[in-house]
């Protein structure tokens, strides 16, 4: 009975540990309409995921409720709020460009203003991971396949 139970524990810590994390990392300084920081104090910001251009088809809405540092800064997770539209895990990131829109209530209630609107971009790691794939030609492999899909991020 404990082999079970060490092999079942086993198998679940693997399985949480292979998981790609849903979400990725987001900082700012929450500033009032003043223009002063809002510092110690608690902010709601709502994130959408646009779809092709900065005024495309929003994919995903959520929203967070942040306590802000003495500076005024905050972090949060996108794909880890609370979703308002649309699902995180369905959004398609190999289809057309995708633009993160940040807004804000420095009061942290639903009177959000918004902040901005940027096109997303790739991060170092993923130039890596672009190529990571390939099979180097003077192996006999052919890799012109490979270099064609991942052409396509």
């Amino acid at each position: 009975m404990k082999k079970i139970i060490l092999s079942l524990l086993i198998f679940v810590s693997l399985s949480i540990i292979a998981q790609v994390p849903q979400g990725f990392s987001y900082q700012a300084v929450a500033f009032n309409s003043s223009g002063s920081p809002v510092v110690s104090s608690i902010v709601s910001v709502r994130i959408s995921i646009i779809d092709n251009s900065s005024t495309g088809t929003i994919l995903y809405t959520e929203t967070h409720s942040k306590m802000t540092n003495a500076n005024g800064l905050y972090n949060l997770t996108i794909g880890q709020g609370t979703p308002t539209v649309g699902t995180f895990t369905a959004i398609n990131w190999i289809l057309n460009s995708k633009y993160v829109k940040v807004e804000l209530d420095p009061l942290g209630g639903t009177a959000f203003t918004t902040i901005g609107t940027s096109q997303l971009m790739s991060v170092p790691y993923s130039f890596y991971s672009i190529s990571s794939g390939a099979i180097s030609p003077a192996s006999g492999s052919n890799s012109n396949t490979l270099i064609y899909l991942n052409n396509g991020f």
